[in-house]
């Protein structure tokens, strides 16, 4: 937004600057003493005219570009988030007020609490929700080890979407409403510019998970390490299972290039390594459980 208004306060200083210029031409001095005074003022004028035309092709070029499109866009999704926000903190700040008066206004109209929510959950997969994805994790990125309330954003989230009520909302919409409030136009303008670029994919990649999902991740990695080793105390039934796969495999079209593929597992299964052993294990289990019928995979 700075650079179209730089651009338009160019338009008017050109403007007015060749109008001054043609006057004083016509009209002081130093213009009589010039042969053929009106045609310079003319020259001028024309010549001035000519610049505010180049300056105002640029920013026409300027206003139609991805970047400015994007960059409205995601002003509008902010906008339009905050709205939200704004409507869900209110109702849950009467809802509350009426508990404490002791009336039954805690809960409040269900379908237009959904219907916000569905308003919600549209902005957020548009260009304001990635353009927030992006700014919690360049915040997150910039923190290192410190706390930063930004890596809560899909946490806050999560929080409004499975509420049955704003009550419940009020807490987490207001701080998502005051994580808005921090983003200034700077950031918004830095930050349109770079979610149209294919670079911005690897930024994110490399950003540390926000709360969910390195809890998720951490709770994943946690239930793989439980699962125990099928072969830990008998190696011979592990050579018993990668024969009997082998013996499927080879009977079936397709068997020889699946078995190609397994040859890895198969080597890495025999050497110790826990994760091809389950996943041997698996296989074993799928063509060769009771309540399977191999000839059926």
């Amino acid at each position: 937004m700075t650079s179209i208004r730089f651009y338009r306060n160019i338009i008017r200083l050109l403007a007015v600057l060749s109008f001054l210029a043609g006057i004083a031409v016509l009209v002081f001095e130093f213009g009589a003493n010039l042969p053929g005074s009106g045609d310079n003022s003319a020259a001028i004028t024309s010549s001035f005219a000519l610049i505010v035309a180049t300056v105002g092709l640029v920013l026409a070029l300027h206003m139609q570009s991805a970047e400015y499109r994007r960059e409205t866009e995601v002003v509008d999704g902010l906008q339009e988030i905050r709205l939200l926000l704004e409507l869900v903190i209110a109702r849950a700040a009467v809802a509350q007020a009426g508990r404490g008066a002791g009336r039954n206004s805690g809960m409040s109209n269900s379908s237009v609490f959904q219907r916000d929510k569905e308003l919600l959950l549209e902005a957020m997969v548009g260009p304001a929700g990635r353009f927030l994805i992006f700014h919690a994790a360049q915040k997150s990125h910039a923190a290192k080890e410190q706390p930063e309330e930004w890596r809560l954003l899909h946490y806050h989230l999560a929080t409004v979407m499975l509420s049955e009520n704003e009550a419940q909302a009020g807490q987490s919409a207001m701080d998502l409403f005051d994580m808005l409030k921090s983003v200034d136009h700077a950031a918004i303008k830095e930050g349109a510019k770079l979610i149209v670029h294919a670079d911005t994919i690897d930024k994110l990649n490399k950003a540390p998970d926000n709360v969910l999902i390195g809890a998720m991740r951490s709770s994943s990695h946690r239930a793989r390490s439980e699962v125990v080793d099928p072969y830990a105390k008998d190696s011979a039934l592990l050579e018993s299972h990668i024969a009997a796969i082998t013996q499927f495999l080879q009977g079936r079209a397709g068997g020889k290039e699946a078995l190609a593929e397994l040859v890895e597992s198969m080597a890495a299964a025999r050497k110790g390594d826990r994760n091809a052993r389950i996943y041997i294990a698996g296989l074993h289990e799928r063509f060769f459980a009771p309540h399977s019928d191999p000839e059926a995979q």
